[in-house]
């Protein structure tokens, strides 16, 4: 049986998951992932709240019902963008399935991750500057992650391009970012960190 601390990873696993997704759940045990869902939930709900999050929200961590102690994932994702032009989206959520967290609601991480990332490839189709570049959230670049703190879980996608180029695919991402870098530092609570770490090797990855 999982000890409360422990972080168990789950990679994206099935052929019908879409590329680059990954989502690891803490004190989980193995299981059938949730299908994908939309952000369409009751009003007020934890994971309707991520509607109010834009593609073109010039934001980088966004951050609910926990308080907003993110600031060196922040410095990780602006040295990412001055050193490399990757833009990276860090939505942090106190309980994303609105339950009684603890991992009982394995794919809550990964439906507030979809939702986002469909409505958000939806206000950037079509959305460019002048020199043709997306404006905004580009999906075939952008690396998105989700930390749902009281579920236990992180989801996260890196673009096809990044799978191409780098090698950087589910399993990788699993094997050599989340059970490396990140699950140490969740283990202890200490997510801004972790998140920071995941962010920094990532680029030191590709």
């Amino acid at each position: 049986m999982d000890s409360p601390n422990r972080f168990v990873c789950r990679s994206g696993l099935r052929q019908s998951l879409m590329r680059g997704m990954l989502l690891a759940g803490l004190g989980l045990a193995a299981g059938v992932l949730a299908p994908s869902a939309s952000l369409a939930e009751p009003q007020g709900s934890p994971v309707d709240a991520r509607a109010a999050v834009s593609a073109s929200d010039t934001k980088r961590v966004f951050v609910s019902g926990v308080s907003d102690t993110f600031d060196a994932v922040r410095a990780a994702i602006a040295k990412a963008k001055n050193e490399t032009g990757r833009d990276y989206r860090v939505i942090v959520v106190g309980n994303g399935s609105g339950g009684k967290g603890g991992g009982k609601e394995p794919g809550a991480a990964t439906q507030i991750l979809d939702g986002v990332i469909d409505r958000w490839r939806q206000e950037s189709a079509g959305n460019k500057t002048l020199d043709g570049k997306v404006a905004g959230f580009d999906p075939a670049r952008d690396v998105t992650i989700v930390l749902d703190v009281k579920d236990r879980q992180l989801a996260m996608r890196a673009p096809w391009s990044l799978e191409v180029s780098s090698g950087l695919n589910p399993e990788t991402i699993e094997q050599e970012l989340i059970r490396k870098v990140f699950v140490p530092r969740a283990k202890d609570e200490q997510y801004d960190e972790g998140l920071a770490d995941l962010v920094s090797a990532t680029e030191a990855w590709v």
